[in-house]
């Protein structure tokens, strides 16, 4: 029997590879026989959408290719009391539209994943609070001792407050019941690729605002 091979989604991603002569953009074009139901990263929590949407969005902490703790958009972290820890935030980071990163990101993400249509919010169960120290600080006070916090999130990723704001998608939707937003067909990231384009073999296209990769 032969089987006939095709693609049902082709995503291109522009990334900026930075030389000693300057940054050049490049572009990507990803294709799979499957598509992610979402662009969002908050509303399914499975493998292939996470691992797909980390190449556009980033946590606080990932894992390297040893599975050991890394730095992402958090430079450090520490546990400062039983139940409080706290996150020290890389510098000179900028979303994708050259808007830059700050802990009011990181609130407004603690509080978007904890909606009632996230399916990431079972990764954030353990914190009571969150605090904005400064914008390169913030504390997170979980329910009770927590020594494997930072384990915990490192496929959370952090989305921006001001762009899910301007498009009206402050809250995830419930993809069961058939809702959308922007952010299910659009993604806005801190991440190596930014998305450019997205299609299917409908023939259907999605494109995301024209951006920059900081």
């Amino acid at each position: 029997m032969q089987m006939r091979l095709g693609w049902s989604v082709i995503v291109c991603f522009a990334a900026m590879l930075c030389a000693t002569s300057g940054g050049a953009e490049t572009t990507f074009r990803w294709a799979n026989d499957g598509d992610v139901s979402s662009l969002d990263p908050y509303t399914q929590n499975e493998m292939f959408q996470l691992s797909f949407l980390a190449n556009i969005y980033e946590p606080l902490i990932r894992r390297d290719r040893y599975l050991k703790l890394e730095p992402a958009l958090a430079t450090s972290w520490e546990q400062i009391g039983g139940t409080l820890w706290r996150f020290h935030l890389r510098d000179g980071v900028h979303w994708h539209d050259g808007s830059r990163f700050s802990a009011d990101d990181v609130v407004f993400s603690v509080k978007r994943v904890r909606n009632e249509h996230s399916r990431l919010r079972s990764m954030l169960a353990s914190i009571k609070a969150v605090h904005k120290i400064d914008d390169s600080t913030v504390d997170f006070e979980t329910y009770q001792i927590d020594p494997i916090f930072a384990q915990e999130i490192t496929v959370w990723v952090i989305m921006n407050k001001n762009w899910a704001e301007r498009h009206h998608s402050t809250t995830p939707v419930d993809l069961a019941s058939g809702q959308e937003n922007y952010a299910v067909r659009n993604a806005m990231g801190t991440g190596p690729f930014k998305l450019t384009c997205r299609e299917t073999r409908s023939t259907h296209r999605a494109r995301a605002e024209p951006a920059l990769v900081g």
